[in-house]
């Protein structure tokens, strides 16, 4: 008796559905989550040993929170934080916003307070022959840091205030200059555009007492620091023949200040000069201006009042 017939091995093949293959595993991803960092009684101190004698600042009572932290490989996911410090003769400075390491991404809300400037005279001391005896900060910015296919820098809603300002020499009397108020609002800055704008700069009540002594010096002359200037020549020189080719080739800056206000303004000069001994003073400056650019041939309308 004959067998049936078997089918062909190529018509079994054929015939079968084709093996379904496993999709390749993901390569494997590492998270970390952390769901609170704090650090509270935080201590920070600084010192600047360039000068005759050491200019130190510090910051107490630092406390820096940082919540829901969440690190993961290929993952775009932004971290909230918030730093707190008291800086030197009570004032506050206040970072909250968010962040990513990589691809770069800060995004910051920054504000300081009651900051004294005198407590940073010593660091001013050691550039200039000169001190700050009086001034309260603040300020307040929005800050965007990102790393794209070009890295960018953006301040917007920006605002810095001065308050009974007040900068001296080593002649204690009459005061080398003094201001009641210096007010910046509306400030923008686009780094990767080149742009700044600036709503208004306000300065208000000031005061210079300024002179020529019995050898023509002027008083301000200290600020000029000759010293430094002249160890630097050579090296400006030297990067003025690198720098002219780049500067051609960039784009020039965009700068725009809308309006510029001078209020209150007094100047007293005295001629030491034993022949001469005079003293003259220019009382109730005022100055505006408006629109104030950089661009070439840009006309910036000015009006001036003084007695």
């Amino acid at each position: 008796k004959r067998l049936p017939r078997q089918p062909d091995i190529l018509e079994r093949l054929a015939s079968q559905e084709p093996e379904q293959t496993e999709p390749p595993e993901e390569s494997t991803k590492l998270a970390l989550e952390i769901m609170l960092t704090a650090i509270n009684g935080g201590y920070f101190r600084f010192i600047d040993f360039s000068g005759e004698e050491p200019a130190e600042t510090e910051m107490e009572d630092v406390s820096i929170e940082v919540k829901d932290i969440y690190l993961a490989t290929g993952d775009d996911h932004l971290n909230p934080f918030n730093i707190k410090a008291s800086v030197p003769g009570g004032g506050v400075l206040h970072l909250q916003g968010e962040y990513r390491i990589d691809p770069l991404h800060v995004e910051a809300q920054i504000e300081a307070k009651g900051v004294q400037l005198k407590e940073y005279s010593a660091f001013v001391s050691n550039v200039a022959p000169v001190k700050i005896s009086d001034g309260v900060l603040a300020l307040s910015t929005h800050v965007l840091l990102e790393q794209g296919e070009e890295f960018e820098m953006k301040l917007s809603q920006g605002s810095v205030s001065v308050l009974d300002f007040a900068l001296d020499d080593k002649v204690a009397n009459p005061a080398m200059l003094r201001i009641n108020s210096i007010n910046v609002n509306d400030l923008n800055l686009d780094l990767l555009k080149q742009d700044l704008v600036i709503g208004e700069v306000a300065l208000d009540g000031i005061l210079a007492n300024q002179w020529l002594d019995k050898n023509g010096n002027l008083r301000i002359q200290a600020l000029l620091v000759n010293e430094v200037v002249d160890q630097n020549v050579q090296i400006a020189e030297q990067e003025k023949a690198q720098q002219a080719a780049v500067e051609e080739e960039s784009a020039p800056w965009n700068m725009l200040v809308k309006k510029v206000s001078y209020k209150n303004g007094t100047i007293n000069f005295t001629d030491q000069n034993e022949n001469i001994t005079r003293d003259h003073s220019v009382s109730d400056i005022s100055i505006d201006l408006q629109n104030l650019t950089l661009t070439e041939n840009k006309e910036v309308p000015i009006s001036v009042s003084v007695k």
